[in-house]
């Protein structure tokens, strides 16, 4: 970030002038523009022009507003990515405990089949002997 903005010399204008105009001094103007002759400038030259304390709070101000909304998108961007990464999982472990309640129906059905086999034998030897 600059710390100063620029003016277009006009005819008729003086360092001391343009200096009253912007809330800054002559020196300050002779330093930032590194100017040799503080009497000699130039219509349609450009000088560098210091912001006042003002201007600069306000551009602060306004890079930390742009700062903090740039954060809180990001945030809310890394928060809805999270969000679906949690969706998928979620449905992935709700698929898993599907196929793992079907797999334990089918282990239940297998071994009531397999009990009722061995039912039926059991009663067959009893059978038998009697």
């Amino acid at each position: 970030m600059d710390d100063y903005k620029t003016y277009t010399i006009v005819k008729g204008d003086n360092l001391t002038k343009i200096a009253r105009a912007f809330g800054t001094t002559v020196d300050e103007l002779v330093k930032l523009n590194g100017i040799e002759n503080p009497n000699l400038i130039y219509a349609g030259a450009e000088l560098k022009i210091p912001f006042t304390a003002e201007e600069l709070a306000a551009k602060a101000e306004e890079a930390a507003k742009a700062a903090a909304e740039a954060a809180k998108k990001e945030a809310e961007e890394r928060m809805a990515a999270a969000a679906a990464r949690l969706a998928e999982e979620k449905k992935a472990a709700e698929e898993a405990a599907a196929q793992a309640a079907a797999k334990v129906e089918e282990t239940v059905e297998e071994v009531k089949e397999e009990a009722t086999e061995k039912k039926g034998l059991f009663a067959s030897l009893f059978k038998k002997k009697s």
